[in-house]
């Protein structure tokens, strides 16, 4: 079976400005070839050539230099290329992209680059490159975005550092490996994570993971800063099933002094214990016990200087399929305290709607 197709001017508008395209394509015993097929549209082109059948033997490229003129909430210019050769059933792909002042709706990047070489043979070698500087986002800026991925499917490394001045970092390196159903599995081995009003924090020893279609599993992971420890696992199933636990030992309430009135100050330190858990049906199950040893406020009334100590408090949630409860402990030192319960039958946090509220 033979077949050829050729265009010597094709021509049409997108978003307003004309649409070009030209070239030849020709099928000859399951063997395509595309010989200069190229695309224009304002000052953008994209060119592909060469054959795909039982062997690829492609290569392309994209010059865009008029983002805009493809998407008007996008601007900034684009370069790519890249090759596909070899086996049908083991092809290799090269590409590459450059990029310089991308702009959408709030999001900026003033520069990225990017490699990847993918051998997708028996061992199906990664190596994927990609750097970036100057990312927004509103008034946030990063000065620098990296991300590395060398190894094989079978066991590959991946690193990921965003750095920046006045915004939040994180690093992070991971071994993993994708098997034969597409399941990623690996382990965490560092996370550095610095959050300006939350502090530093650092993971305190590796950590599996596992992601699917079928299932997701997150074992132990644990982020120390100083004394203060947050620990969390997951684990969720094809049928919607899932259970996870959140345990936080000595959290300063420093954290929360960003979101306090300028006179007032809060000090002291909690520990939270919480399980939680969903059937196949939606219906949640949760345990949380939040224990404050020690805290206080400190704030001017009427120019005078007042605090109140809260130290000793404690607040107790449950939540099962008959009902949710909650109890309250709140001492406060020199003026009496506060206790109380409230249990609503038959209310889920999960069924509650929120539309239009």
């Amino acid at each position: 079976l033979q077949a050829e197709a050729a265009v010597q001017t094709l021509e049409g508008e997108l978003r307003g400005y004309p649409l070009r395209a030209k070239g030849e394509v020709r099928f000859d015993a399951g063997q395509l070839s595309f010989n200069a097929i190229e695309v224009f549209s304002g000052g953008n082109q994209a060119l592909l050539e060469g054959t795909a059948g039982e062997l690829y033997d492609l290569r392309w490229s994209i010059q865009a230099p008029e983002l805009e003129t493809l998407w008007s909430e996008l601007s900034g210019v684009l370069n790519a290329q890249g090759t596909l050769t070899g086996k049908a059933a083991t092809p290799r792909l090269v590409a590459s992209i450059d990029a310089q002042e991308v702009v959408f709706k709030e999001y900026m990047i003033g520069s990225l680059q990017g490699q990847t070489d993918l051998k997708l043979d028996g061992r199906q070698q990664l190596a994927l490159h990609l750097q970036a500087a100057e990312l927004a986002l509103g008034e946030r800026v990063w000065d620098e975005l990296s991300l590395h991925l060398t190894g094989l499917r079978e066991k590959h490394h991946l690193e990921m550092q965003l750095i920046g001045q006045e915004v939040p970092e994180l690093r992070l390196d991971i071994d993993a490996a994708l098997d034969e159903q597409y399941m990623w599995k690996g382990t965490l081995q560092q996370m550095t994570l610095e959050l300006l009003e939350f502090g530093n924090w650092e993971l305190e020893s590796p950590a599996g993971f596992s992601l699917g279609n079928q299932a997701q599993s997150l074992q132990k992971v644990c982020l120390v800063s100083e004394a203060a420890g947050f620990c969390g696992s997951f684990t969720a199933q094809a049928d919607k099933a899932w259970k996870g636990q959140v345990h936080a030992a000595n959290l300063p309430f420093s954290i929360l002094q960003h979101w306090m009135p300028l006179d007032t100050k809060i000090s002291g330190y909690g520990n939270l214990v919480s399980e939680f858990s969903a059937a196949s049906d939606g219906g949640l199950r949760a345990n949380a016990e939040l224990g404050i040893p020690e805290a206080s406020l400190a704030f001017e009334l009427t120019g005078e200087a007042q605090s109140i100590d809260f130290s000793g408090s404690s607040l107790t949630v449950k939540v099962d399929q008959e009902s949710t409860r909650s109890e309250l402990n709140l001492p406060l030192a020199g003026l009496g305290g506060i206790q109380g319960n409230v249990t609503l039958p038959g209310f889920q946090p999960m069924e509650m709607n929120l539309e239009g509220q």
